[in-house]
């Protein structure tokens, strides 16, 4: 201290010259001033130590209590109590408590200010899940606090390295809005802290932080993009018909986004089967797939994008045309003679999904006045559907058998009557 107090210590003035020794005096020095004496001229005095701490904000002074007007220093943000002993927010009449509130209840604070967190408890893997931190201060008043001193950090429950940080958005004074993205699904927790030059504080307790809960979802978003599937194709068909569908790529304005065709990949799985689907682009973020599948059941379709997977559904493909499943739509039960009727019948699968294709061979027969009925037509539509048009030229009852492979459909017969 001696050495530090001499060394920032001005040097003392001049004073008069010595007076000379004289007979009495030969042999003898001037007296040196004591310690107490060279500290007294110091600039770190015991008092002027202390009033540098408490003036620079520093933990070993006291700091002046102050009604906060302004940004909170991040000296001020860090001078709180010890984790789990901080202050916690009313509970009755206060603040609103977060929509995942801990377990102990409330939030801890600082020193001059009050956090509380509201948002969702769940949300859809791979969707934006938004979080509203907001500052108070003593006077339960919305304080300003600088965005850069806060950072948001969301894991996996029990999965090592599995941190990824939130974006944090200042929406207006002492309001934030946080904003994570999970991948996977499954139990989430995070927690928010307060940084400063040497350490950083929670404000949840470490061991008891925001849970979320993260449901599993069919879409993946790689570098901020959006792929979902979609189309007829993905509703059933038939072994050995060509299946198609479309992939959409959107960016979180819901904006297409152009990605390379090379990139894009669209697989389908059944089994032990894997069958890799031909894509090509029909217009920037939209490209078509399209393949046939061999085997009858449940298939995964799984597009994947750079090598990560984007989204996936399950369909189920059958042999060809069930008889017992095919429906005879809106059949006549009356009708005027002379006049042409029609209608429909709609070709399914085993499973019961709509045929896309024609190719059937249906067979019509008519019971009752055989001379009666002109113009027995059956017109395959190409696309399932088989529409059948007659005209009933005698007054009477007829009745329509219609089977396919000699197995009649539900429904038939029919009874029409003419008049």
């Amino acid at each position: 201290k001696l050495k530090n107090s001499q060394m920032s210590a001005p040097p003392p003035p001049p004073g008069p010259p010595p007076p000379p020794m004289g007979p009495g005096s030969r042999g003898k020095k001037a007296a040196a001033p004591s310690l107490s004496a060279q500290l007294k001229g110091s600039a770190l005095s015991t008092g002027d130590r202390g009033a540098t701490s408490a003036a620079s904000g520093g933990r070993g002074g006291a700091t002046a209590a102050k009604t906060p007007s302004g940004p909170l220093s991040m000296a001020e943000l860090l001078n709180t109590a010890p984790v789990g002993k901080g202050r916690s927010l009313p509970t009755n009449g206060g603040y609103p408590k977060p929509a995942c509130s801990p377990k102990t209840g409330g939030t801890l604070g600082t020193s001059s200010v009050n956090w509380s967190i509201s948002g969702p408890q769940q949300c859809s893997q791979q969707t934006l899940a938004e979080f509203k931190l907001s500052a108070r201060d003593e006077n339960k008043q919305l304080h300003e606090v600088d965005v850069n001193l806060l950072e948001a950090t969301m894991w996996r429950e029990g999965v090592k390295n599995s941190e990824f940080n939130a974006t944090i958005k200042r929406q207006n004074k002492g309001v934030f809005i946080l904003q994570f993205r999970p991948v996977n699904s499954g139990a989430h927790l995070f927690n928010v802290w307060v940084k400063g030059a040497l350490e950083k504080k929670p404000i949840y307790p470490e061991d008891d932080p925001v849970r979320l809960n993260v449901l599993a979802g069919s879409t993946l978003i790689t570098e901020n993009i959006y792929f979902t599937i979609a189309g007829m194709g993905l509703q059933g068909g038939e072994v050995g018909t060509e299946t198609t569908f479309e992939v959409s790529v959107r960016g979180d304005d819901k904006q297409p986004r152009d990605i390379e065709t090379s990139q894009l990949s669209v697989c389908v799985i059944a089994g032990m089967q894997r069958l890799t689907a031909h894509c090509s682009k029909k217009s920037p973020g939209t490209f078509i797939a399209e393949f046939t599948p061999s085997n009858a059941g449940l298939h995964t379709v799984l597009v994947t994008y750079a090598g990560q997977e984007a989204c996936r559904a399950e369909v189920t493909y059958d042999k060809g045309v069930e008889p017992s499943k095919c429906e005879i739509v809106n059949p006549p039960s009356s009708v005027r003679v002379g006049e042409q009727t029609s209608f429909t019948i709609q070709c399914r699968t085993t499973s019961g999904a709509e045929v896309k294709r024609g190719g059937e061979k249906f067979d019509v027969g008519l019971s009752g006045q055989a001379k009666g009925v002109q113009g027995l037509v059956v017109r395959d539509e190409l696309t399932g559907k088989y529409t059948i048009r007659f005209t009933l030229t005698i007054a009477g009852t007829y009745k329509f058998f219609i089977s396919l492979h000699d197995i009649p459909l539900v429904g038939s017969p029919f009874a029409v009557t003419a008049s």
